[in-house]
């Protein structure tokens, strides 16, 4: 007789797979003051991102009190980082940033002009 398979994880065992690690990391590069936030795949943003998500959608991140601080320091745009000028950096060939913008303007939705009549 086969094995059942496993079914889909526990409220509990999601709240306690959030990565904590890569919380601390992350706030460990906020406050540092040269900041470099990594945004490459599999980074701590992505990887928090994708973890705060899945709670989320199960409902479970209220319950979460990582998820919470991550919500609270992790996403939110600091003051002195407002008026930040990106900059490019080049790892192994691959832009980061690929042009100087405010924090602001990273974050706002980009629309497409309304054409005038």
């Amino acid at each position: 007789m086969a094995p059942d398979a496993p079914g889909p994880p526990s409220a509990e065992e999601m709240l306690a797979a959030f990565p904590v690690a890569k919380l601390n990391k992350l706030e460990e590069l906020i406050s540092n003051p040269r900041w470099v936030i990594p945004v490459l795949p599999g980074a701590e943003l992505e990887v928090l991102l994708d973890a705060a998500t899945a709670l989320a959608r199960e409902g479970l991140d209220r319950r979460s009190e990582p998820c919470q601080r991550f919500y609270r320091e992790g996403l939110l745009v600091r003051e002195d980082l407002r008026s930040c000028k990106g900059r490019i950096v080049y790892r192994g060939g691959v832009p980061q940033i690929s042009k100087p913008e405010t924090a602001r303007d990273l974050s706002a939705p980009r629309r497409s002009p309304s054409p005038r009549s």
